[in-house]
């Protein structure tokens, strides 16, 4: 059932040390390899009339011909129950409204986002903020009253004093192009806040400033939340890629059975 709380709130996700974030990440991928073999199992169990391998690059497939099977169609059997549960659920959607939000953003030196928002004809509209949306990035929706928000947001990182030296010249060059204007701490209140940059004689989507305004105030309420959310994905993200690199996976072999059809009845 959908919640009436102003805001959705979750529990502070609790940090996680190394060897923890190593142990999780370790019994993920066996996990993930123990369900994979139990599969490779079953489809090995089936006897083939033929067999044959198909290599591109070191990825090998193996194509077994089986026996004929029948696939039965589903059934969907939809009880009076769940019709009446189905109708009370539309009754209470209706209390509440959808609302997608869509976005890229560039976070430059861990500070300053410039977001770029589309209205829906892809007009873009530029928009600099002074919260950080790298820690909007573990969360896909969200409550805000009885408006429900799903979030996609693409964001990038840009250190501004990253460079490299040319191998000729010697010169620095910076792999980034900076935006014509950047923002400082005196454009910006002490607060979550954003700023639009509209040009002149062209209206702003009134759809911008409540989609912003949504995002501001669930990071506004949730701040903690998401900080911590996001560095335990960090964690994760950095507990598995170490973990890879110490032990690297075996390149899996593709098996597919399959089996020819003779009509629409065998279907």
């Amino acid at each position: 059932m959908l919640s009436s709380a102003t805001v959705t709130a979750n529990e502070i996700p609790p940090s996680l040390t190394e060897a923890e974030a190593t142990a999780i990440v370790e019994a993920q991928i066996n996990a993930k390899n123990e369900i994979e073999r139990e599969r490779r199992k079953r489809i090995l169990a089936d006897d083939s009339d033929s067999e044959r391998i198909i290599m591109r690059g070191s990825q090998k497939t193996l194509l077994r011909r089986v026996g004929f099977k029948h696939l039965e169609k589903p059934k969907h059997n939809i009880s009076s129950n769940m019709q009446d549960g189905d109708a009370l659920f539309t009754d209470q959607l209706e209390d509440y409204e959808f609302v997608n939000i869509s976005l890229s953003a560039t976070v430059y030196d861990d500070s300053y986002t410039q977001i770029t928002w589309r209205d829906e004809n892809g007009i873009p509209t530029v928009v600099w903020s002074n919260v950080n949306f790298k820690y909007l990035r573990p969360i896909s929706s969200y409550q805000i009253g009885n408006v429900q928000y799903s979030y996609f947001g693409l964001t990038s990182e840009i250190d501004t004093s990253t460079f490299f030296i040319h191998p000729e010249t010697g010169e620095k060059v910076y792999p980034h192009k900076l935006p014509d204007w950047m923002p400082t701490e005196d454009d910006f209140p002490n607060e979550p806040s954003y700023l639009v940059l509209a040009e002149e004689n062209v209206a702003t989507p009134e759809a911008l400033y409540e989609q912003i305004d949504a995002l501001i105030i669930y990071y506004t309420e949730e701040e903690e939340i998401l900080k911590a959310a996001y560095q335990r994905s960090e964690t994760l993200r950095k507990a598995k890629s170490d973990f890879l690199k110490s032990n690297p996976q075996p390149e899996k072999d593709i098996v597919i059975n399959y089996w020819p059809i003779k009509s629409n009845s065998d279907l």
